[in-house]
């Protein structure tokens, strides 16, 4: 039995992509069955939509499950069950959404508006025992296709089919020529004033005028300018850059070499960052971000000479080394007795990955690229990618990214959601990191190019050893690391012994 669409219920009465959630056909007699059930030995077949972000879920395999809600979303016009015997029928159901799990909004699900069933027993002639002929329209919409199928000529038809060849010539020369440059002009008219407070935030109740200033808490600052009313736009945006950076404005000097200070050692000298008022934290060294701030202003704002500054540094120099004596007053290292170590973040632990692998592209500039593929089915989907190519073998600096996309490897490092601002990073430590550098295809990937390029780089089995260390380590191994690495690779081969430094915490760890 084959079930043929010749319209839909749509809006504009024609052929669309419908959806049908079951396909019953029922047998004559008192024990009626539904013989069009998958576990009853039938098959449906029928194009698909194609929806890469839910590959297979929407396939006509849905219609004879036995379940209602799951749709099967048509890519064609026919929907073929073959059952597993010949029975006689008495009568044949389909729907869309019979449990009305979707409401009344019927908009979201299209249903089959104009159709025909047909029977065969070989499959090749084909016999009609009903349609949609002899029952209402499905919709308005499909009652005024059928009125015009009825006076439509034959002459109209011939008609309508060369205008249509017509206009698909015209857009093929239409698309031939080179397409003009485009500008975008228009005029910015600054709104007129006065402005009005809105009391309750209601634009019917004014309240009282207000100018172009700073914020009342902070007028008694020497730095805070005032504007006329009738300033414009240009001056207003110039009197807010030269409040912020004015030299007896320190805060904002304050915040940002505070944020600089935070990247090179991992924790800043105040450790909210984005909160220096009176919730926030006091800072551990007042005089020393007061010293920077300066220098940042005296050296014009920019950004690589506190850099430079900040990495020539003694307390930046210093060794990561334990003393028991002072972690016992500061266990942290929040005073800098030592130089805080910590451990990779999301992005550097795949770079490493791809740079101790032989496999990180140092190219510059370009188009970046995605560890996720975007696919739009009524809303946009971002789904991970399984397996990753070459051409995303880039610094994670080059990294497309989405709000609405998680990446694994990094998350499971603590890369932000990129839906919300944060202003520091977590580090957590979790198991689906060891699973992840464990059992990840990119991980796995990762150790197998690493035991290829020992392979390449180094004559011998100790040479290999040394090698690796010094790629992961960036130290020579020990001698009980060096002898438990030949024991290791003479057993299982190089890829247990890769896999085991990639999963070491020295590899993802700055000491």
């Amino acid at each position: 039995m084959r079930l043929l669409v010749t319209g839909n219920d749509a809006p504009d009465g024609q052929l669309t992509p419908f959806k049908i959630d079951e396909f019953e056909i029922w047998t004559a007699g008192p024990e009626s069955r539904n013989v069009a059930l998958n576990s009853a030995g039938a098959q449906a077949f029928g194009a698909a939509r194609d929806a890469k972000d839910f590959a297979g879920a929407y396939g006509a395999a849905l219609t004879i499950d036995g379940k209602f809600g799951e749709r099967w979303q048509a890519g064609g016009t026919e929907l073929r069950i073959e059952l597993a015997a010949p029975e006689t029928i008495e009568r044949v159901y389909f729907s869309s959404d019979r449990t009305h799990a979707l409401g009344e909004d019927h908009t979201l699900t299209t249903f089959v508006g104009d159709y025909r069933i047909e029977v065969s027993l070989d499959g090749q002639s084909w016999t009609p025992v009903a349609s949609s002929d002899d029952r209402q329209p499905a919709s308005p919409a499909r009652k005024l296709a059928r009125l015009r199928a009825l006076v439509t000529t034959p002459e109209d038809t011939q008609s309508q089919m060369q205008l249509a060849a017509q206009i698909t010539q015209l857009d093929q020369q239409i698309a031939q020529i080179p397409p003009l440059p485009v500008w975008w002009v228009g005029t910015h008219r600054p709104a007129p004033g006065p402005f009005n407070v809105y009391v309750g935030g209601s634009p019917q109740r004014l309240g009282e005028a207000t100018a172009p200033a700073s914020l009342n808490v902070l007028n008694g600052l020497p730095s805070a300018y005032s504007l006329a009313d009738t300033s414009s736009e240009g001056e207003r945006r110039l009197a807010l850059a030269n409040w912020m950076t004015a030299p007896d404005q320190p805060l904002t000097a304050r915040v940002l070499a505070n944020r600089v200070w935070k990247y090179h050692f991992g924790e800043g000298i105040v450790d909210t960052p984005s909160d220096f008022g009176y919730m926030g934290s006091r800072p551990t060294h007042p005089e020393l971000l007061d010293w920077l701030a300066r220098e940042l202003m005296q050296g014009g704002w920019r950004l690589k000479g506190l850099h430079r500054l900040i990495m020539t540094s003694q307390a930046y120099c210093q060794s990561s080394d334990w003393r028991e004596e002072a972690s016992r007053v500061d266990a942290d290292s929040r005073l800098l007795w030592r130089f805080p170590a910590r451990r990779l973040t999301g992005e550097e632990v795949r770079d490493a990955l791809l740079q101790v692998s032989g496999q990180l592209k140092l190219d510059m500039g370009g188009p970046g690229f995605r560890l996720y593929e975007y696919q739009q089915d009524n809303v946009a989907t971002y789904v991970p990618l399984d397996a990753v190519g070459p051409e995303t073998y880039r610094r994670a600096v080059y990294h497309h990214n989405a709000r609405a996309a998680r990446v694994d490897v990094l998350t499971d490092f603590d890369c932000p959601d990129p839906a919300f601002a944060e202003p520091r990073r977590a580090s957590t430590t979790t198991p689906m990191q060891a699973l992840t550098l464990m059992n990840h295809s990119f991980a796995l990937e990762m150790a197998q190019r690493l035991s290829e390029r020992l392979e390449r780089e180094a004559p011998d089995l100790d040479g290999r050893i040394q090698r690796a260390f010094l790629l992961t380590m960036g130290r020579e191994p020990a001698p009980q690391e060096q002898e438990a690495g030949r024991k290791l690779i003479t057993e299982f081969g190089w890829l247990p012994f890769c896999r085991a430094l990639l999963n070491s915490n020295e590899f993802i760890q700055v000491p």
